[in-house]
């Protein structure tokens, strides 16, 4: 589901499971209604047993909001909550913009934060194996988030994998504080809560209720241990077995079930303690400890892959040469460097030692960095070229593989200006141009299509291409209606919604599909060449990474300019050979999108900037374009911390240059006359 905040599914008065909604209630607002003359009602994101959540837009600031309310027979009002949130200003925390009644019903009006729940993230990619940095990152997070609830005099109540929403932004964020309370204001009696998550003192007076941010700090520790170790740490048959388990047994130990470091099982632990006294005693205290794992695990991993990493500099110019050495010296202090100035250096130290990474200029004299890199694999001293793989420690590393590419004539360079660029690894079967194969082969790749993307990678390869295609949308479609051609699992599809007036997406993939539903977004099965709409009905038609994937380029830009009003844009995305990208899908392999499949299983075209303009449809032209990934030379580039910064930057200020004729994904801005 994708929303701003859960649905009040926590009971009150019973040690209760989510509630359902009461028989004799119907929607608190019906579709359509407009709130206080601003916010219009436009779906309902979720509902639990005391209330609802509903999506809607703010007519004023031409923005989408989320509104919560209970049912009127709840004895409740969100104004505790609205109270709560307003108290606090932190990016782990969803904001709440207004209070109001709207025909006798008390709402609040919240930011709306496109995204997954964790218990949804974690279920879905468990099989993936989340590494333990990942999982790490998650939790400092989500604890940071509560320590600002703490500092506002206040506790959450209900911290719970469903409560925590994974933004696409990379944002995580805490919501629902339904049952929020002061610091130190007694229960009343009434036990309130979700059972695997209830603390002890909660159930039983045996332990005496210390303060609510201890209670706060129970859930959390259960919530780090699902995190961790992928289960509870107690499981019944019943709710009453369960809730005398968080009283009387304790918890297993992570360190054995889980196998993660001592001092990390042991700050669970403490969490975990039945007495309230013996927890840490501020959420602050847990970021600390956290964050200190996190930061000894990244300096073990970094040491471990720098001892191991050969790295080759080839470039005839001595400063720049230097320049790099100490760049990559920063980021793998135990590096071995080689310094080469020319191509005959560049052979012997192949030969010597082959290196694991290279920085190859390709515009060298006498000899270039092209016709060396073909010298290279003409004689078999390398197999490959930039592609990512896992080692078996899980560490990425560059390698060089791949089938042998003849060098590029001049001839060669003629043609491409004169034809689109279609490329198929040679040494790969056919690529099956079906629309039932491409199908297939995205209902495979969508098992594993976000694990490398936010919000595992907030600040990766992914994210910064996302970033720039989103950025690009923004410019043209704020407070407009937006069509997605391939949108997949609806990643850059929901932060279009943040800013469109209506954003809708349509994809082959059954499976990417029923991901993006769960976000709660407009979508449905189509191709980009039979777009399910009426002529005319978006101001914006964008398509990033599918039409490479057409081999009727001309029908889909037909199609996609048939459904946009005049005057509006198309956002069409072209892979562009004559790019590093399109320079490493020659030479290199396929990559893998799955446990059997690999790219080379769908039909994949290279189309060049100059022949856009013959495959335009009538009465459109080429206004403006965006290059992206001109100067990145390989994903993985981006997870050296020194390296990655610059490449952003870089980026950034070349997209929307002369230069982004180089860009790996070409972005043209097609006007409709």
């Amino acid at each position: 589901m994708s929303s701003s905040s859960s649905t009040g599914g926590s009971s009150s008065g019973r040690s209760g499971d989510e509630g359902s909604t009461p028989p004799d209630e119907r929607e608190i607002f019906a579709i359509g209604d407009v709130i206080a003359d601003t916010y219009e009602v436009r779906a309902i994101l979720g509902q639990g047993g005391m209330g609802q959540v509903f999506d809607a837009w703010d007519r004023h600031l031409s923005r989408r909001v989320a509104i919560k309310a209970n049912f009127p027979s709840m004895p409740h009002s969100v104004r505790p909550e609205a109270q709560g949130l307003a108290a606090i200003r932190h990016p782990g925390v969803v904001g709440v913009y207004a209070f109001g009644s709207h025909e006798g019903v008390d709402y609040m009006v919240m930011e709306h934060v496109s995204g997954v729940t964790l218990a949804h993230h974690l279920e879905r990619l468990e099989g993936a194996g989340l590494p333990l940095a990942e999982r790490l990152d998650v939790l400092v997070a989500i604890a940071d988030g509560l320590a600002a609830v703490h500092r506002a005099g206040i506790s959450h109540g209900d911290v719970k994998p469903e409560n925590v929403l994974l933004s696409a932004s990379g944002r995580v964020v805490l919501t629902d504080l339904g049952l929020v309370r002061a610091a130190y204001e007694p229960d009343g009696g009434i036990v309130a809560g979700t059972p695997a998550y209830m603390a002890p003192e909660i159930i039983t007076p045996k332990f005496a209720n210390a303060g609510w941010h201890f209670v706060d700090a129970y859930a959390f520790g259960v919530l780090a241990f699902r995190v961790l170790s992928g289960r509870l740490p107690f499981i019944a048959e019943n709710t009453l077995d369960l809730v005398l388990m968080h009283t009387d047994v304790s918890p297993p130990k992570l360190e054995e079930i889980a196998g993660v470091q001592r001092r990390l099982s042991e700050l669970v632990d403490q969490l975990l303690a039945k007495e309230p006294t013996e927890r840490p005693q501020s959420m602050d205290a847990v970021v600390w400890q956290l964050r200190s794992v996190r930061e000894g695990l990244a300096r073990e991993d970094a040491h471990a892959a720098s001892a191991a990493l050969t790295v080759l500099i080839v470039d005839d110019d001595a400063d720049i040469g230097r320049l790099v050495a100490m760049y990559v010296k920063q980021a793998a202090p135990t590096a071995e460097i080689t310094v080469a100035r020319d191509a005959q250096q560049a052979l012997d130290a192949f030969r010597k030692k082959p290196p694991r990474l290279v920085f190859l200029d390709l515009m060298m004299p006498k000899t270039s960095g092209f016709e060396l890199f073909t010298y290279l694999r003409g004689v078999h001293l390398v197999d490959a070229w930039t592609r990512l793989a896992d080692a078996g420690a899980g560490r990425p590393r560059l390698h060089l593989e791949g089938p042998r590419a003849p060098r590029t004539s001049d001839a060669d360079l003629r043609d491409a200006r004169e034809d689109p660029v279609m490329l198929e690894p040679a040494t790969m079967a056919p690529a099956d141009h079906s629309l039932d194969a491409t199908r297939e082969y995205y209902n495979e790749f969508s098992k594993s299509y976000e694990h490398h993307r936010r919000p595992n990678h907030a600040d990766g390869y992914h994210a910064l291409v996302d970033d720039l295609e989103i950025d690009l949308c923004a410019r043209y479609g704020t407070g407009r209606d937006i069509l997605e051609c391939g949108c997949g699992t609806g990643l850059i599809l929901e932060r279009l919604a943040g800013f469109a007036r209506r954003a809708a997406g349509i994809d082959l993939s059954p499976g990417m599909l029923e991901l993006a539903r769960e976000r709660g977004l407009e979508v449905k099965e189509g191709s980009v060449t039979a777009l399910p709409f009426e002529d005319g009905s978006f101001d914006v038609t964008c398509s990033f990474k599918v039409l490479a994937h057409v081999p009727d380029i001309g029908k889909a830009l037909a199609e996609m300019a048939r459904v946009t009003r005049p005057g509006g844009v198309v956002l069409a995305e072209f892979y562009n050979p004559l790019s590093f990208r399109g320079l490493a899908k020659k030479l290199g392999p396929s990559g893998k999108i799955g446990k059997e499949t690999r790219e080379s299983a769908v039909y994949t075209r290279f189309d060049a900037p100059w022949v856009l303009p013959r495959i335009l449809p009538p009465n459109t032209r080429i206004e403006t374009a965006r290059g992206i990934r001109i100067v990145t030379p390989a994903a993985m580039a981006m997870r050296v911390p020194v390296l990655k910064g610059m490449l952003r930057r870089a980026e950034w200020l070349l997209c929307d240059s002369p230069a982004s004729v180089l860009g790996g994904f070409y972005v043209a801005v097609i006007r409709k006359g």
